[in-house]
């Protein structure tokens, strides 16, 4: 993630495909490689594109992401690669990583949605598809990132700095 950052790369298919590959790299037969089956999604109501769909779609998930003026926390919470669903396995862990490479590129912090807050994160991505509601994930990653920083001003104030 760093070296990608270092980089200053904008946001492609090979940089998702590499980030997948480095969340699956003990599987590596699927790591970095696009699914060829159709899935569904454990207790959601969205069922994701089918596998010829994947990279048009995540090319207009990308398009739709730089072409807005929208403030980076909405244009995050709009990008929805989970619901594209284009991987067999590590979706999810893929997903919280180009959220906090999102945030990181334009100065935040990385959040940390932690296994406990699983449900209100499945909650953004169902209140979007059947709402249309993005304030559920506008609110969590708004949150996390305000927890993060209060993180860092608590240890700047406990170490007198």
């Amino acid at each position: 993630m760093t070296e990608l950052l270092n980089d200053n790369l904008k946001l492609n298919i090979k940089i998702i495909k590499d980030l997948h590959y480095f969340v699956l790299k003990s599987k590596k037969l699927n790591a970095g490689v696009f699914r060829k089956i159709p899935v569904s999604i454990l207790n959601s109501v969205h069922t994701p594109v089918q596998p010829y769909l994947i990279e048009p779609k995540l090319e207009q998930l990308l398009e739709d992401y730089f072409n807005s003026n929208d403030h980076i926390i909405k244009k995050i919470a709009k990008f929805h690669f989970e619901s594209i669903h284009p991987f067999i396995d590590g979706n999810g862990r893929t997903g919280r990583l180009l959220i906090n490479y999102q945030l990181m590129r334009n100065g935040y912090y990385p959040i940390d949605i932690k296994f406990e807050n699983r449900n209100l994160y499945y909650q953004a991505f169902d209140d979007y598809h059947q709402k249309n509601d993005l304030s559920t994930m506008i609110k969590l990653i708004a949150n996390f990132e305000l927890l993060r920083l209060n993180f860092y001003i608590r240890t700047l104030k406990e170490n007198n700095i």
